[in-house]
């Protein structure tokens, strides 16, 4: 059995991260989804200091296109702490996708990334409707840099050819995109 701690932005607080790390709690891997916010600078220092194994999901951070939102405050946060992070002999950085992956070791050459598929469970299959036997779906956060835009575009020339076909978008919207 592994003792397992999973760190996300929409999962744990941070007061909530500080409590954890004070009351001595000690996991066996540390696992953190995302780049940008408080709490992975926080995970880090504190896997660090412990000596701890520690899996991190870019969660498509490091994509050209997310990269340029926001990019000053980026560049400041990956000159101040990010790439000493990523020195850390005990990182391994999970990519979904072999492209997911190129992106990152391009960006970050000597980084350990390790390609794992993203496993999906829908708890419920209400949004399917019987009388349509062929769907397409896309399943994740609705925004700009997952690529909705090209999916759409070229959804029609499939739709053109074959009407039997329709097209899911199902997911959270992020920031008025849907």
């Amino acid at each position: 059995i592994i003792n397992l701690i999973s760190f996300s932005p929409l999962r744990i607080p941070l007061n909530f991260i500080s409590k954890i790390f004070k009351n001595g709690y000690r996991p066996d891997i540390i696992h953190i989804h995302g780049l940008w916010y408080d709490f992975v600078r926080m995970a880090f220092n504190y896997g660090c200091r412990c000596n701890i194994p520690i899996i991190l999901s870019p969660c498509g951070m490091l994509q050209e296109g997310a990269l340029k939102h926001s990019s000053t405050k980026k560049r400041i946060i990956l000159k101040s702490y990010l790439l000493k992070i990523l020195k850390y002999p005990k990182l391994i950085i999970h990519s979904k996708s072999i492209s997911e992956k190129l992106q990152i070791k391009h960006l970050l050459p000597n980084s350990n990334v390790k390609v794992v598929s993203n496993p999906v469970e829908i708890c419920s299959k209400s949004f399917l409707k019987d009388d349509h036997k062929n769907q397409f779906i896309f399943l994740g956060r609705l925004h700009p840099v997952k690529g909705i835009g090209n999916l759409i575009f070229n959804w029609k020339k499939i739709y053109d050819k074959n009407k039997t076909w329709e097209l899911l978008l199902i997911g959270p919207d992020s920031d008025g995109y849907k």
